[in-house]
């Protein structure tokens, strides 16, 4: 009776513990999941634009003086925007495809760069022809256009001059003479020049003049 008894008692405790181990190996817990959905990954646009009689990715006929006489002065302005959605924070500037009607006798080596102004939002670059003579010219104190269209270096501004935001702007300015100097070989000639802006979204390699992030270097 007893051994029948204690039999069934250490059955009725393999089977508890057995059931107690089960349920172990299902235990649940709670959780929760979260989700970002509609995650885009699109690229920004790089755009500047120059004024003419709106703004346009290239413009023709900006500045046209006609009549020039030796001792004559001529302001040019040229505006930019930034129409892109990144901002601009290099440039680079420099007259490209110039032609005279005279190659013999170029008037563009009689047209003076008597100043050179690039802005920035908050940043003022003026003069800058003061020092370009005696890089991109031939240290005579006269900087002229055929001066800095031969030269291989460009002008450039850099990060330390500012950015020009998505739609922020800047200008270029040009203060031309024609040399008091000049001939008469030098009548009814005429020269056409395109002015070529680069803008970069970051740094590019250039040498720096002085502390203010303009300076000079090749394309």
């Amino acid at each position: 009776m007893r051994k029948g008894n204690l039999t069934v008692l250490a059955s009725v405790m393999t089977m508890v513990m057995v059931a107690m181990a089960a349920g172990a190996g299902t235990m649940a817990y709670f959780s929760d999941t979260a989700t970002s959905s509609g995650n885009t990954l699109s690229a920004g646009t790089y755009d500047i634009k120059l004024w003419g009689s709106s703004w346009e990715d290239s413009v023709s006929g900006t500045w046209t003086v006609t009549d020039w006489a030796p001792g004559e002065e001529y302001t040019a302005t040229l505006y930019i925007k930034n129409t892109g959605t990144l901002k601009v924070v290099t440039m680079s500037i420099k007259p490209s495809a110039l032609t005279n009607s005279d190659p013999s006798n170029p008037m563009s080596a009689m047209i003076i760069i008597e100043e050179f102004t690039v802005a920035k939002p908050g940043k003022v670059m003026s003069h800058m022809e003061s020092w370009m003579e005696s890089i991109f010219g031939n240290g005579d104190g006269k900087f002229t256009l055929q001066e800095f269209y031969e030269s291989p270096y460009w002008f450039y501004t850099g990060p330390e001059d500012g950015a020009i935001n998505p739609g922020a702007e800047g200008y270029i300015t040009f203060k031309f003479k024609f040399d008091d100097g000049a001939e008469n070989q030098y009548q009814g000639d005429s020269c056409t020049f395109t002015l070529t802006i680069n803008a970069y979204q970051g740094p590019k390699d250039y040498t720096v003049v002085g502390d203010c992030g303009y300076g000079y270097g090749v394309a």
